[in-house]
């Protein structure tokens, strides 16, 4: 029996869903599918574009560029983003800034990956900033300072024209996504701190303001943790800096600052920073409160690791895993005369349904049921191994294993129905 034909909207609905997915082939065979009965419009042609562009497959782009010329449709500076993309997910900075360039002042343009069949021909389209910054922004995700801070000044010198609305030629200058950009690709707090300082004094520059934001505050904080050795000055003074322009910084700045501190081995400044956030009202996420207690798991702070996680707790954050690895570290660690059982136990006793969860509070469990077996508290190492919620893990399952081994005597019954 027949069914309903599948139309236009149907078949685009479905290439979109697949296209979010990253689900190339899919995509590809329903446009294949689609072609024999119904002719393609551009919006079906730019979501396959999409898809390619999703999983970085810059030469399956050409391929379907190819193809929506042939079939009459000539792509647009949408389009091309989309191919952008593709090459900049394949890391193919070359073909882009060989692209890029050849756009200017619409010209037409040739790109040759391979054979006859991977040459791509385009008709004059306009060129923008918008197209520019997608490399600068593949270029900076991709690491490599030195074509993104080269490509930047190119920029920055007036290079790259193009032809506005009334026909006058222009030079293209940077905004704040190309500063951000470049930024993302710095490892030398020095290069950060002059791209952040030309931001702020920007106001004096004859092209327009760029002032510095959070993300820019961001990317420079995290050039100081990146570098080596690690920069923990310069990324406090980024934060004096936005301090000093009244930015609302956003978790992502202070977690960036808290990372800094901890990769220099100074949990005082991590802990500083944490503070500071609650006081400019910026709800700590798990990776500000994870940078702190892995600080302090790293110097055995045991009890103020505890105290931060029942600070995550009271604000609302959950811990993960991560967090509870952190914690059991810190406690391992710990100086004589801290009662790690008795923190351990206190971890355990504030634990929330979905912490008791071997895969979340494990770390916890772990560290617990050994300690009570080696105690020769088998029966309150058994009590803790029942707490877990669901299936254990190998670490928690040897370690009750371990408490059964020394006890005294050993208790082979209760390891044969645990295992």
């Amino acid at each position: 029996k027949e069914g309903v034909k599948p139309d236009q909207t149907t078949f685009s609905s479905l290439i979109r869903c697949c296209a979010r997915a990253g689900q190339l082939r899919v995509s590809l065979a329903l446009l294949s599918e689609m072609r024999q009965s119904i002719v393609p419009n551009e919006r079906v042609w730019s979501t396959v574009l999409h898809a390619c562009a999703q999983v970085g497959d810059h030469r399956e782009s050409v391929k379907v560029l190819k193809e929506m010329q042939d079939a009459g449709i000539s792509p647009t500076k949408f389009h091309i983003t989309s191919l952008f993309s593709a090459l900049s997910k394949s890391r193919q900075h070359d073909l882009s800034i060989q692209l890029m360039e050849s756009m200017q002042l619409g010209r037409s343009t040739t790109l040759r990956l391979g054979g006859a069949s991977e040459v791509l021909t385009l008709e004059p389209i306009a060129f923008d900033l918008v197209a520019l910054n997608s490399v600068l922004n593949s270029v900076g995700k991709d690491g490599n300072w030195e074509l993104a801070k080269a490509l930047f000044e190119r920029l920055k010198e007036g290079e790259f024209l193009l032809e506005s609305d009334d026909g006058v030629v222009v030079a293209v200058q940077p905004d704040i996504v190309s500063y951000n950009a470049v930024l993302a690709a710095c490892r030398d707090p020095k290069e950060a701190r002059s791209i952040v300082r030309e931001m702020r004094y920007s106001r004096r520059h004859r092209h327009g303001a760029t002032p510095p934001n959070s993300v820019t505050y961001t990317h420079a904080i995290t050039a100081c943790r990146r570098s080596n050795p690690p920069d923990l000055d310069t990324a406090l003074e980024f934060l004096q800096w936005a301090d000093d322009d009244n930015l609302h910084l956003h978790e992502y700045t202070y977690s960036a600052a808290i990372w800094t501190a901890e990769t220099c081995g100074d949990s005082d400044v991590a802990m500083n920073i944490l503070n500071q956030m609650r006081e400019a009202g910026c709800k700590p996420n798990v990776a500000s409160f994870l940078g702190v207690m892995s600080s302090l798991s790293a110097e055995g702070r045991a009890e103020e690791a505890v105290s931060v996680l029942w600070e995550m707790k009271t604000v609302g954050t959950k811990p993960n895993a991560d967090i509870y690895a952190e914690l059991a570290y810190a406690i391992q660690k710990a100086p004589e005369g801290v009662d790690g059982v008795a923190l351990l136990r206190s971890v355990v006793d504030q634990m929330e349904d979905q912490e008791l969860r071997a895969r979340i509070g494990g770390p916890i469990f772990e560290d617990l049921i050994l300690e009570y077996g080696m105690r020769g508290k088998f029966t309150e190492a058994l009590a803790v191994f029942g707490t877990i919620d669901g299936p254990s893990d190998g670490a928690c399952l040897r370690a009750i294993l371990v408490a059964c081994t020394v006890a005294q005597p050993p208790r082979w019954e209760e390891a044969l129905q645990i295992l």
